[in-house]
């Protein structure tokens, strides 16, 4: 998941810079057609923005593909740490386990822990 999450961040990177490397010549030949009477000009500034808007559509989903790898990650690391935390305090319960008091004072108990210790 890190490998992909990582080729999802440097295609962003990518995209984000390559993908208007022309965006600037292309809206001032754009212009320059309009100015001298040619409708060509405006088509080629509709064109331009449908590029600019699916660039940003393919951006934004490398950005999200990426944020939600890097999160995943994350998400898996805290789990892993917390399933062990959970099974180093099942084997202390296991060895600490005290019947129930049958007076009600309030000293705590250590339940015996519910299913397989791995």
């Amino acid at each position: 998941m890190g490998k992909i999450g990582h080729a999802a961040f440097l295609l962003h990177q990518h995209l984000s810079s390559a993908g208007k490397h022309a965006q600037s010549h292309t809206e001032a030949a754009a212009k320059s057609l309009e100015n001298d009477g040619f409708d060509m000009g405006a088509a080629l500034a509709k064109a331009e923005e449908g590029w600019q808007g699916q660039l940003q559509v393919l951006v934004d989903a490398c950005a999200q593909i990426s944020n939600h790898l890097d999160y995943s990650v994350k998400s898996s690391k805290q789990d892993d740490h917390f399933i062990a935390a959970q099974m180093q305090a099942s084997k202390i319960s296991e060895c600490l386990d005290v019947p129930p008091s049958t007076s009600d004072s309030d000293a705590p108990h250590v339940p015996k822990a519910d299913g397989p210790i791995m």
